[in-house]
């Protein structure tokens, strides 16, 4: 298939919507990809790619935890948090109430 300005334009207005989408479920309260990868790179800016090296072999980076900047509008003490690897791969989002599902 031979990809034309037209068909581009189709393939990113079905791709974006899927994006914004996609996300985490925690208890009920929904929490967007894009929120969870803004957590990701603010974390990493502020640490300027430093994290926590396993002490005995190779400077493999261990898994970090980021807080993930949303308002749960009953509970004001609720906070959200995802865990991810060295590559910036998300491998957990959590919140107050425990893990969270989805993506």
């Amino acid at each position: 298939m031979k990809i034309t300005p037209p068909s581009i334009t189709l393939f990113l207005s079905l791709l974006v919507p899927a994006i914004a989408l996609s996300g985490f479920d925690c208890k009920g309260t929904f929490i967007p990809m894009n929120l969870i990868i803004e957590a990701i790179n603010a974390d990493i800016r502020k640490n300027n790619g430093r994290g926590k090296f396993l002490e005995n072999a190779n400077l493999i980076l261990e898994t970090r935890d980021a807080r993930i900047h949303y308002e749960h509008d009953n509970d004001p003490y609720w906070r959200s948090w995802v865990e991810y690897g060295s590559e910036g791969q998300v491998l957990l989002v959590y919140s107050s109430y425990g893990e969270c599902t989805g993506q």
